[in-house]
């Protein structure tokens, strides 16, 4: 799969002369939404017989037109990348919005970008997708474009799971709570958190459980406060532990860390790329009245998650 793009990947996008699909969305947390519409635009260019691009953007269009009321995000461009990957894409372009970006009118995008940059001949998008300025381009002004133009509209219907229609809204409220089991129902697989293991504050260690600390990501959704059950991604395997998110109030500390204590592995992990994958929340955070009380309930943490661990059948 190729990546393109404007900001921090190389714009090298040849325009194809027999066409491309256009998958057109923000794709931020790649739900069954965005998997189904993924799914189409790959049947159509299969019976078409042109490569499929996936357009989408290097930054979040509401973080430059609201900055006063900024959209956390879900997942990274790589990790955005990565699932495209793995769904069969056969690129992704990346493109930076800007407010001189967002003036555009409809048509403007559609012949500017769709028709004259991509060569679109079929364009997939899902319901409530909106474009252009102040996003007066609605699916419906987008299938009207296309037949002006000589692309096919196709719009995917919204995924509902009991009941609720599957949105990044949704994921970042699930994420919110803490409630980090519901998260696979809605995307097929768990939350992660990637990041680079920090020289943390000890605390873990001088309790007698060494954890490996990854600094909460700037303008990314975090999960509530408290203990969870994750297993953590190095070098190609996972490790089962516990991850605790807060600010440990015991020892007066504000700064929010995630600090994940790993049962099967002691090596040193300072300076590496890990991802901690979310399973289950245990408890929330707690103010304990000493450090030996804290020490005794990070235990019984432990051997909760050994416990999961060890009864689990996957």
């Amino acid at each position: 799969m190729k990546v393109y793009g404007c900001v921090h990947f190389a714009d090298n996008f040849i325009r194809p002369e027999k066409g491309i699909g256009v998958g057109l969305g923000n794709f931020d947390g790649l739900h069954l939404g965005h998997a189904s519409l993924i799914e189409e635009l790959m049947r159509k260019c299969a019976g078409k017989g042109i490569p499929s691009l996936v357009y989408t953007f290097a930054n979040h269009p509401n973080n430059v037109l609201f900055p006063e009321k900024p959209t956390k995000l879900i997942v990274t461009n790589t990790q955005k990348a990565a699932l495209m990957k793995e769904k069969g894409v056969d690129g992704v372009y990346f493109e930076h919005f800007d407010k001189k970006y967002a003036c555009a009118t409809p048509e403007q995008f559609v012949k500017e970008i769709l028709v004259e940059k991509l060569n679109a001949k079929v364009v997939v998008t899902g319901h409530n997708y909106s474009f252009a300025h102040r996003g007066s381009g609605t699916p419906e002004i987008l299938s009207d474009l296309g037949k002006k133009y000589g692309f096919e509209t196709v719009v995917i219907p919204p995924v509902t799971i009991d009941g609720e229609t599957v949105s990044s809204t949704l994921l970042r409220a699930i994420i919110n709570s803490g409630d980090v089991e519901k998260y696979p129902l809605y995307t097929g697989r768990r939350y992660s958190m990637p990041g680079i293991v920090q020289q943390g504050r000890q605390v873990g260690k001088s309790l007698g459980f060494p954890t490996a600390n990854i600094l909460p990501r700037e303008g990314f959704a975090l999960p509530d406060s408290g203990v969870y059950i994750t297993e953590t991604l190095i070098g190609g395997k996972l490790y089962g532990g516990i991850t605790n998110i807060g600010n440990n109030p015991t020892f007066n500390l504000t700064k929010t860390t995630v600090e994940t204590h790993l049962f099967d592995y002691c090596e040193c992990l300072y300076g590496q790329s890990i991802e901690v994958f979310f399973i289950k929340r245990v408890r929330g955070e707690i103010t304990f009245n000493s450090p030996q009380e804290l020490s005794a309930r990070v235990m019984q943490d432990i051997e909760d998650g050994k416990a999961f661990f060890s009864g689990r059948c996957d």
